[in-house]
């Protein structure tokens, strides 16, 4: 199959949309490493222009990225570490496919502060959650706690012993 008989990716008000929704850094590139789809994430943090960045090769906007690799072996990378300025990012590289045929290539970067941020609150509730239960279990009262369908969510040990749930 010659290069100008496979698909391309191209935008679309249904793949601009999807990607607007989208607050995490993504760029597309085709075959020959050119950007053909980014959402607006990715010009914010270049600090340029969408215009200025869509129809460039990759590697002149995002020194360091992976994706020319991901075209040449065919594989994506997930999950690999990718600095840019003075932010880290977890990054994953994958091959794109239409109709059984590689067309290019996509990156997607989440920023490792944001997924720090929320590994610290998802601790927090934990030890949070810790607490309570220990608060629960050691008072003589029987407290059972439901939600509002009436499912149980916590019994204090006291309770478990009076009425042998």
């Amino acid at each position: 199959m010659s290069e100008s008989s496979l698909p391309q990716l191209q935008s679309s008000p249904v793949i601009d949309s999807i990607l607007a929704a989208i607050f995490h850094p993504i760029v597309c590139i085709d075959r020959q490493g050119l950007i053909r789809l980014c959402n607006d994430a990715l010009p914010a943090l270049l600090c340029r222009k969408r215009e200025e960045i869509v129809g460039r090769h990759i590697d002149e906007c995002v020194p360091g990225n992976r994706l020319s690799a991901v075209l040449a072996t065919k594989a994506g990378e997930t999950w690999g570490r990718f600095a840019f300025g003075d932010r880290d990012f977890l990054i994953s590289h994958l091959p794109m496919y239409i109709d059984g045929q590689l067309v290019g290539a996509l990156a997607e970067l989440h920023e490792v502060s944001d997924l720090e941020r929320i590994s610290g609150e998802l601790n927090s509730f934990r030890i949070l959650s810790e607490e309570l239960e220990g608060i629960i279990d050691t008072v003589m009262d029987g407290i059972y706690v439901a939600d509002g369908q009436g499912v149980t969510l916590r019994i204090s040990e006291s309770c478990r012993r009076i009425t042998g749930l």
